[in-house]
């Protein structure tokens, strides 16, 4: 079995950002939600490349 090399820059996902303080606004909040979200699109994009890398590999559950 050979065992294909990935690159790094496809390993290493987005830093979820901590909750936001106790008492934070609601611009606050809503600039948080655009992080975590961007977090999380940075992931799934990385984890799509790997698929591709290791040739085409389908997400699971399809």
């Amino acid at each position: 079995m050979i065992t294909p090399e990935i690159p790094a820059s496809l390993l290493i996902c987005a830093q979820e950002p901590a909750p936001p303080a106790a008492g934070v606004d609601d611009a606050g909040l809503a600039l948080w939600i655009v992080d975590i979200r961007q977090a999380g699109r940075d992931c799934r994009s990385k984890l799509s490349g790997i698929r591709v890398w290791l040739g085409g590999l389908a997400p699971a559950g399809e």
